[in-house]
Order: structure tokens, then sequence, then C-alpha cells
């Protein structure tokens, strides 16, 4: 196979270069981005692992620490019971009190939207 030869004119010829050059660093900048990613990839493996290890160990200690404490016969079932049901007495009251905030909330833009309408 023969050698071919281009003939570029000087405009042509600073064109190319300047692209070429641009390429170059297009593709030296990717690379470096590639390298930074995986060396935060690595240090958040690592960061990961160390974060495991501390979990495990705080569990431990509060496994610890709950086989070193005394046992009571708290039950919470007998504190938290159920309350009557009164409640057919407070819903509406409740609707009630939201239908006013919801008045209130409309009066109130409505004075804005008017004071905007006077302000143009």
């Amino acid at each position: 196979m023969g050698s071919e030869y281009l003939f570029f004119n000087t405009i042509e010829y600073k064109e190319t270069k300047k692209s070429l050059l641009n390429s170059e660093l297009s593709v030296l900048n990717s690379v470096e981005a590639l390298h930074n990613y995986k060396q935060l990839r690595l240090e958040e493996l690592n960061l990961k692992i160390k974060m495991k290890t501390l979990i495990t160990q705080a569990i431990e200690s509060i496994d610890l620490l709950e086989k070193a404490m005394p046992q009571t016969r708290f039950n919470p079932e007998k504190i938290h019971s159920p309350r009557p049901k009164d409640t057919e007495d407070t819903t509406p009251i409740e609707t009630e009190q939201e239908m006013k905030r919801s008045f209130d909330m409309k009066s109130q833009l409505d004075d804005i939207k008017r004071k905007l309408a006077m302000l143009q």
C-alpha cells in the first residue's frame, strides 16, 4: 500500500489542529473524571464498611445494656388502654373548626387578591 498525502492550507491546518487538541483535552478530562470516580467509589466502600462495623458495635452495646438492666413487670398495654367511644361528640367540633379555618383562609385569599387588584 502506498502513502497518501493531504494538503491543508494554513487556516484549515490551524482549525484541524485546534479540533484535535480539543479532542485530546476532552479525552484527558474524561479519563481524569473516571479516575476520580473510581477513587470516590473506593472511599465510599471503605466508609460503608466502617459504618457497618460501627452500627454492629452499637447494636451489640445496646444488647449488653438491655441484658444488664433489671427486669420489670411493666405492661405498656395496661397504661395505653383504648379510651371509651366518646369520639362522636368531638368529631363534629373538629370539622366545625376545620370549616372555620378554611373559611378564614378563603377570606384571607380573597383579601390578598383584592389588594393585588388594587395595586395593578
